[in-house]
């Protein structure tokens, strides 16, 4: 495809704009889906035309293969694939657009990361793996190029253009397949050795031919080169760094890494990963377990001494994103500091074991107005000064100079990420009163979640509330606190227009009905209708698409979040309208952090006193059909 096909329409749906980048396989291409009026990525096969026939036939089907491989998985740190088509004979893969830059590069810029971000980062490669490997599939070249940074904070493992799984197609002959020296894993690189030997050049392109498809699914082959790219992280240079391919895969199978010197907590996780023997290396488990603790402990404690310093703060939260990535001729930074890291989001403390006084968030309020009142000439109380000596988040918040909150990119009404970068919704607006009354008007930084890591951004530090249509419920209220409701919806079904005969959930009985993992509406699915064929996905907007293709009959979450679906496809989609369940919407926040929670509570009920709760439904929500709410009673859930 060249440059002057810009514009070019594929499949009489995907606009082709421009080109976002070029590997091994294909180039990924920005397009725009006339469809449903969204941008997407769209990777097109690049084909040697030096390959002969049978060759041809291989990256063909191999380029099928990554489709198929990524399309099993629904995990928010995998790319998702909404479509494959062929065109001209040749296959294309249709992605989410994720605006972000390759740990590689990252890496490249910044010579290493300080291990609690290698920790983060690798917790969630690592999830993105145990979701794969649930599936039956192995990733098999896990590396800093196919691990992807987020503006938002989101890392996203992509690439499965080499992936093996369970009932794949045979495409490729004896010593074939592809993987990159220095991440292969021991057993697969002296398979390689044993059957191959005369292949291995001094070409250091970085890609080389691997060994014969194993029958067995082995995800220690993955955790391995998992252990690899987190030795990367930490030390800026692969562990096992040769003059050539040769050198390098006798080194994998042979030498022991060199010891780490930065790796720190994170030391026995790369080691124990790195083991040769598959037996005796760590397991997906263990390593997740080891990688959560080293997360949690270098979260740095925040109360009883020193106030916690200004944190640098990145140029994605600084400004509005734009959409592009900075420029490779940007000045970087030098190595450790974390000044260049412009990807990432400023995470803070989140202590979740103190005890704290109860402290009434209006009170420092009340008395500065009954002072006014009287006349009096003495200096007004400090509104904020109960706040921050009993809120080890809220000093954080302070010394970084602006609060994360994280909200959904996706729910129309409720929160949707703009062209722009901008956030509008109900809930957006809730964050910005919640964030004004805390002191931090015009200083907020706007953080993507997803329903199954609403917990996971806020015990692991990323952001300091979370207001994302987030159902109170006992479970969740174990890992975390919350304050609310502030609004109270009601779990429904939402099915197409066209769908004869559907009045109620038991006529969807024996159908496909889809839902978001890890939600309170999958659980209720399943325990209230057992009947139903569920169907899990990342986001609910993932759910509306595969409704509207008719993939699913049926999608089930909150009314107030279906509403906005519905007036998204007008004349396409309908909710059932009997809901089954009351659905009380909470703030989320550090466990045991009572006098933020107590302040979020304050400035709630101020913001639904003053009306500025009502102007926002009446903004947002009430152009969706949704009946008036009866405005809620704050209270804090410890």
């Amino acid at each position: 495809m060249s440059e002057g096909e810009i514009g070019r329409i594929l499949n009489n749906r995907y606009r082709l704009s421009r080109s976002l980048g070029r590997g091994g396989m294909g180039e990924v291409w920005l397009a725009v889906d006339t469809a449903l009026g969204r941008e997407v990525a769209v990777k097109e096969l690049l084909l040697p035309t030096s390959l002969d026939a049978s060759s041809q036939r291989s990256w063909l089907e191999r380029s099928k293969r990554e489709a198929s491989a990524a399309a099993r998985i629904r995990h928010e740190n995998v790319v998702t694939v909404h479509d494959v088509f062929e065109e001209d004979g040749l296959p294309w893969i249709v992605m989410e657009l994720v605006i972000s830059r390759s740990l590689a590069d990252v890496i490249r810029a910044e010579g290493r990361l300080d291990h609690a971000e290698a920790a983060r980062i690798g917790l969630d490669v690592l999830r993105a793996l145990r979701a794969a490997h649930a599936k039956g599939v192995l990733h098999r070249d896990v590396k800093p190029a196919n691990v992807l940074l987020g503006t938002d904070g989101r890392v996203v493992l992509t690439d499965f253009g080499i992936a093996t799984f369970v009932d794949a197609p045979q495409v490729t002959q004896f010593g074939e397949l592809l993987g990159t020296p220095g991440y292969l894993a021991p057993e697969r690189a002296e398979q390689f050795a044993r059957a191959r030997p005369s292949v291995l050049t001094d070409d250091t392109s970085g890609e080389c031919p691997t060994a014969e498809q194993s029958d067995a699914l082995d995800p220690a082959s993955d955790l391995w080169s998992l252990g690899a790219t987190l030795y990367e992280m930490v030390e800026g240079v692969a562990p096992f760094r040769r003059a050539s391919p040769v050198e390098v895969v006798d080194a994998v199978v042979n030498a022991p890494p060199a010891p780490p010197r930065h790796a720190g907590p994170l030391e026995p996780v790369i080691m124990g990963l790195l083991r040769k023997d598959p037996i005796r290396r760590l397991d997906a488990k263990e390593t997740d377990a080891l990688l959560a603790g080293v997360v949690q402990d270098s979260v740095p404690v925040t109360w009883g001494g020193d106030p916690l310093p200004r944190r640098e703060r990145d140029e994605a939260a600084e400004a509005t994103f734009a959409g592009e990535p900075p420029g490779e001729d940007a000045p970087s930074k030098a190595p450790g500091t974390g000044k260049g890291r412009w990807w990432r989001r400023t995470r803070v403390a989140l202590p979740a074991t103190l005890a704290f006084v109860l402290v009434a968030a209006g009170a420092s309020w009340l008395a500065v107005e009954n002072n006014r009142a009287e006349g009096g000439t003495h200096a007004a109380p400090d509104p904020q000064a109960s706040l921050r000596k009993n809120s080890p988040t809220y000093r954080a918040m302070e010394a970084r100079g602006r609060v994360i909150i994280g909200v959904k990119p996706d729910q129309p009404g409720w929160s949707v990420r703009t062209d722009d970068q901008a956030y509008q919704g109900f809930d957006d607006d809730v964050a910005r009163m919640i964030a004004e009354d805390l002191g931090f008007k015009d200083r907020v930084t706007f953080m993507d979640v997803e329903t199954q890591n609403r917990e996971y951004r806020i015990t692991s530090g990323q952001v300091d509330l979370v207001v994302a249509s987030y159902t109170i419920n006992e479970a969740r209220s174990q890992k975390v606190s919350f304050a609310g409701p502030y609004f109270i919806a009601g779990q429904d079904l939402l099915v197409r227009r066209d769908e004869a005969g559907v009045d109620g959930p038991e006529d969807l009985a024996g159908s496909a009905v889809c839902v978001v993992r890890e939600s309170t509406s999958a659980s209720r699915i399943r325990a209230e209708f057992p009947n139903m064929h569920v169907e899990e996905r990342g986001k609910y907007s993932e759910c509306v698409d595969e409704l509207l293709a008719g993939k699913v009959r049926g999608v089930s979450t909150d009314d107030a979040i279906l509403s906005g679906f519905v007036a998204q496809h007008p004349g396409k989609l309908r909710i059932l309208g009997r809901p089954f369940s009351d659905e009380p919407y909470g703030v989320g926040l550090s466990k045991g952090d009572v006098a933020l929670a107590q302040a979020v509570c304050g400035a709630l009920e101020r913001h639904i006193a003053n009306g500025d709760w009502q102007r926002a439904y009446d903004t947002r929500l009430r152009p969706l059909g949704l009946p008036q709410p009866r405005a809620p009673q704050c209270r804090v859930s410890e």
